[in-house]
């Protein structure tokens, strides 16, 4: 999905070839991949708008937060603010864990398959896209008890690749080796105790996470947040 809002690329119509075929692919991780993806790029204090997976993000945010006009009526760039400030002004209380978590089995079997691998830390792969799943850092989200995490080496060469120039290419063999640890997803889970309520302000992981997030994405972020303190 590009910036427009209602195209798709071309690339993904080989999957469609056979109908047969496309409920043998892994749609999630692929969207996954996609979606960590823009997410990053949409953290760019110079971005205004974004694309690809995250208008997943964008529908959650806009059916539980703030309703913003139509992309055809609203300003250039306005969405992204408001996503913004809605997502600075959260309080650690407004997160629910797991708010899906009753709906499980209500679901498609389709929905769930492989739920038991979610918690797996590999590579997801979309064409040029590889992305590392993490999800050792938001163990919460699993009902699990969360630690600090391990330090992530990030590999920026892989995040400058993208699709540009790069028609034939073929991006099964490029990203070869980074397949290779989804095929052994079994053998790489998280694992932890069961965890409900809140945790302590003063865990270890909080200290770890206010070292290595970014807070405020811009100025108008950090000057809202900090109105809002004062207010209260």
């Amino acid at each position: 999905m590009d910036k427009s809002g209602d195209r798709v690329h071309l690339m993904f119509l080989e999957f469609l070839r056979n109908l047969h075929d496309p409920p043998k692919y892994s749609w999630g991780s692929g969207c996954l991949a996609w979606l960590y993806r823009e997410l990053c790029r949409a953290s760019d204090k110079e971005a205004s708008q974004i694309g690809g997976a995250l208008q997943l993000v964008q529908y959650w945010t806009w059916a539980r937060w703030v309703r913003v006009p139509s992309p055809k009526s609203r300003p250039f760039g306005t969405a992204l603010i408001y996503y913004r400030e809605q997502l600075v002004r959260m309080q650690p209380d407004q997160i629910i864990w797991q708010p899906y978590e009753a709906d499980f089995g209500h679901l498609p079997d389709f929905c769930v398959s492989g739920r038991d691998t979610w918690t797996a830390r590999v590579r997801l792969v979309c064409f040029c896209i590889v992305e590392t799943h993490h999800p050792d850092r938001v163990l919460r989200q699993f009902g699990l008890t969360q630690e600090r995490p391990d330090h992530v080496v990030y590999d920026d060469r892989l995040h400058r690749i993208d699709l540009h120039g790069k028609v034939e290419k073929n991006w099964r063999e490029e990203h070869g080796p980074y397949i290779l640890t989804w095929d052994t997803r079994q053998q790489r889970l998280c694992h932890a105790p069961p965890k409900s309520g809140e945790m302590p302000r003063n865990h270890d992981y909080y200290r770890w996470y206010h070292q290595v997030t970014r807070k405020y994405v811009d100025r108008n972020s950090a000057k809202l947040d900090i109105m809002v303190m004062c207010s209260n």
